[in-house]
């Protein structure tokens, strides 16, 4: 009885989390199901492109038990995703009001991803990111250049190539581009400056090709 009466709660608050960011016919076949979530704010826009099933976007999903359940959510901007998706528990989305976050299909986190887009984040298909990985594209602080008398941006765009593989508290940078078919290892910090190739195991930092 307790999981029929869980399941009806999480098929409740998902229904008006769709309704609220979905067209009608998209938003009653309940397509995200989002668990415990904490809302920082709901004012931006959310978009599914492609086929649309139930729970095909799973949001703050109990999947691994050292983190605390639910999700944070903060969207000021524009979400989209672009097929199958599953982030974990504890975890953590803010979108700015200029920002574009972008995800695309097969994209799976187990447990405390952290995601913070004020500008332009685009994570291709069938990437896996590890626990604790940190995305961000502004590092909120920009630093003044006194020679040439001018800010260096603080705000860069992140592309993160298909069937790419991050491990356990990987962080990447703003301006951060990795091609497709990539593997970084435990802690890696991938960088816009980074040398990364494909088909090749990367780790460290520096970032380095491993193997």
């Amino acid at each position: 009885m307790m999981k029929r009466l869980n399941y009806y709660k999480l098929l409740w608050k998902s229904f008006w989390f769709n309704i609220h960011y979905l067209p009608l016919k998209q938003a009653i076949k309940i397509p995200i199901f989002i668990y415990n979530p904490i809302f920082i704010s709901k004012s931006g826009s959310l978009k599914i492109e492609g086929t649309i099933k139930r729970g095909m976007i799973h949001l703050g999903k109990y999947s691994c038990p050292i983190y605390n359940r639910g999700i944070k959510w903060e969207n000021k901007g524009t979400i989209i995703f672009k097929g199958n998706c599953h982030i974990g528990n504890e975890s953590f989305i803010s979108v700015g009001r200029n920002g574009v976050l972008t995800i695309g299909n097969n994209v799976a986190n187990t447990g405390k991803l952290r995601i913070i887009c004020a500008k332009e984040i685009i994570i291709d298909e069938n990437n896996r990111l590890g626990w604790e990985t940190l995305i961000m594209d502004t590092s909120f602080h920009p630093l003044f250049d006194r020679d040439k008398k001018t800010f260096f941006p603080a705000i860069r765009p992140i592309h993160i190539g298909a069937n790419n593989w991050l491990g356990l508290q990987c962080v990447v940078m703003p301006g951060a581009n990795t091609p497709d078919h990539c593997i970084f290892g435990l802690r890696s910090i991938i960088t816009r400056n980074a040398e990364i190739e494909s088909y090749c195991v990367h780790g460290g930092n520096p970032l380095h090709i491993i193997r």
